[in-house]
């Protein structure tokens, strides 16, 4: 039995080659999910600002990528990946991995003229060193205020990197010790620019890491051993043992996002929904009705805003993202832009939403999974609709269908023409995805 945790991320990366029963279609639609956020956030704010810090970094959709470094192509495509809130989740780690994970393979095959052959494996290894970080270092790692993307996104993406660039075992530990030497990140930036951007640094460490140790650079050879990292990022409430964890080479794992916002605000959407359809929406604009979401422990850490003046700031409010259902009926990337949030009508019914987070009830839980969300739509003390909410949309509980992935896409084409004037047709970018990973 394995019961180091670098001793089980070396045995996996040596032996993934041999594993022949991998699924690469969930592979497949990882990436057209990643490729469409990555169009979506190119023009935003704050992908333009890093574009102009790194201009020699081009579209990964460009016909020439040109010879830009591929630490600063990840960087740069990890902040646009992760710019609108609308890429993928791990709701156990409570990470972005795909943000992370895509664009740092994408930047080391198109600048080094990597095969393909190696990606769909190379993406499994990434992201089931990423669950299984997450596995270790418990909840109470998110709980403190770590932003999990950016602490355990380098050590994904060095993975992933270090398995196309075909490194040896010796290099391959050493890869890892230097992406934790690189990992942080912190909730406090959430609905700031410095959010997307702190996955996209997570992108870039792993590709230096990879190239660092490939060039001969030492490290650790355990990363996770006494004082590691491990000891270093969890909190007073442990997760699981080494020996406890379980490699999941799987991307059926994965939430994908039908709302381009932060996603605990994805089950009170539903549930306003839900709740919009039994209502006389006359009463959303009485001063009188209210509207009280009860969500699970944990479930508001990042919902930081309460009345938003951004488009960003709007992604992590609770009570905007529950007014644009209520009010709207749908909630798309045309809700997050500025003149939308400081609508009055939102902004008045956003004042009277209130999330209520649970008490921690027992030991602590395993990610944000869990629960049930509860709305209430109430006048004084008479409650006009209750709904609930128990799995989150796009989970692998309920996941998302190749419709709605299609239609995301699209909506992500869409926002990219009106805001940046240029995109790839959502048919090129769905052909763009499937080819990025060829399966043999």
């Amino acid at each position: 039995m394995i019961t180091s945790l670098m001793d089980l991320f070396t045995d996996t990366y040596t032996n993934i080659g041999a594993q022949s029963d991998l699924d690469g279609y969930e592979v497949t639609k990882a990436f057209t999910d990643t490729f469409a956020t990555i169009q979506a956030g190119w023009g935003e704010s704050v992908t333009q600002n890093i574009r102009q810090a790194y201009p020699s970094v081009a579209s990964p959709f460009s016909e020439e990528i040109g010879d830009a470094d591929p630490e600063a192509m990840a960087l740069v495509w990890g902040t646009a990946a992760h710019a609108l809130d609308y890429d993928d989740v791990h709701t156990t780690s409570v990470t972005h991995p795909s943000a992370v994970i895509v664009p740092a393979i994408e930047s080391i095959v198109l600048s080094e003229n990597l095969s393909r052959d190696r990606v769909y494996r190379a993406y499994l290894l990434g992201l089931a060193i990423n669950i299984a970080v997450g596995d270790a270092l418990g909840f109470d790692h998110y709980i403190k205020g770590w932003h999990a993307t950016s602490t355990i996104g380098p050590l994904s993406s060095v993975a992933a990197v270090s398995y196309l660039m075909d490194l040896d075992e010796h290099n391959f530990r050493s890869a890892i010790s230097l992406a934790a030497a690189q990992a942080g990140g912190m909730q406090r930036n959430f609905g700031k620019m410095a959010k997307p951007v702190q996955a996209g640094l997570a992108a870039s460490a792993g590709v230096r890491a990879a190239r660092l140790a490939a060039n001969g650079i030492n490290a650790a050879s355990d990363a996770f051993g006494e004082k590691g990292f491990i000891d270093l990022y969890s909190g007073s409430t442990p997760g699981k043992k080494p020996s406890e964890i379980i490699m999941v080479l799987d991307a059926s794992t994965l939430s994908r996002k039908l709302y381009p916002c932060c996603y605990l605000a994805h089950r009170p959407i539903i549930a306003a929904l839900k709740a919009r359809k039994e209502i006389d929406l006359d009463v959303l604009t009485d001063p009188s009705v209210t509207v009280d979401v009860r969500v699970p422990f944990g479930g508001t850490r990042p919902l930081r805003v309460l009345v938003p003046n951004t488009g960003l700031e709007g992604k992590f409010s609770g009570p905007y993202t529950v007014a644009v259902a209520l009010t709207d009926g749908q909630v798309n990337l045309r809700a997050f832009e500025d003149e939308s949030v400081r609508r009055f009508d939102l902004q008045d019914l956003s004042r009277r939403i209130t999330l209520v987070e649970d008490d921690l009830n027992g030991s602590l839980p395993e990610g944000i999974n869990h629960g049930t969300v509860s709305l209430f739509i109430k006048r004084g003390s008479k409650i006009l609709s209750l709904s609930e909410i128990e799995h989150f949309p796009g989970s692998p509980q309920q996941p998302i269908t190749n419709l709605e992935l299609e239609t995301k896409t699209k909506d992500c084409v869409d926002h990219a023409l009106r805001i940046d004037g240029v995109s790839i047709n959502a048919d090129e970018l769905l052909k763009q995805a499937a080819n990025c990973v060829p399966m043999n």
